[in-house]
This record gives structure tokens, C-alpha cells and sequence, in this order.
């Protein structure tokens, strides 16, 4: 009886990795493109970030220039 009981246990677990493994794939190559697209995202903002820094910096420098909506006052 031992056997048997072995050989439902060996086929159970058999099947069961099976099901993980079909169930897991598709999931893994999801999250390898949500890291893909977290990774573009965060260079695009650190980009975006210096820029704004950059922009900062530039109207720090010279406080009498005019914007677009702005006028100058004589």
C-alpha cells in the first residue's frame, strides 16, 4: 500500500509544480516589463527633475527678466 500511496503523492506534487510554473511564467515576463517601464520612467523624471533644477538656477541668476505673461515695469 505504501507504493501507492507514494505514487499519488510523486504524481500530486508533479502536477501541482506544473500548474505553478504555467500559472508563473506569464507573470514573471509581466513584471520584467513593469521594471522595464519603472526604470524608463524614473530616468525620464530624474531628466526632468535636472531640467527643472537647471530652470531654477537660471531665474535665480537674473531676477529682471521678463516672462511671457509678464510686463516690465518702467
Amino acid at each position: 500500500m505504501g507504493k501507492l500511496e507514494s505514487t499519488i503523492k510523486s504524481e500530486i506534487h508533479r502536477l501541482a509544480k506544473r500548474e505553478i510554473r504555467s500559472t508563473f511564467i506569464p507573470l514573471r515576463r509581466e513584471v520584467r516589463t513593469m521594471r522595464l517601464k519603472l526604470s524608463t520612467l524614473s530616468k525620464g523624471i530624474t531628466s526632468l527633475n535636472r531640467i527643472a533644477k537647471e530652470l531654477q538656477l537660471e531665474e535665480a541668476s537674473s531676477p529682471n527678466r521678463v516672462g511671457k505673461n509678464e510686463f516690465k515695469v518702467l
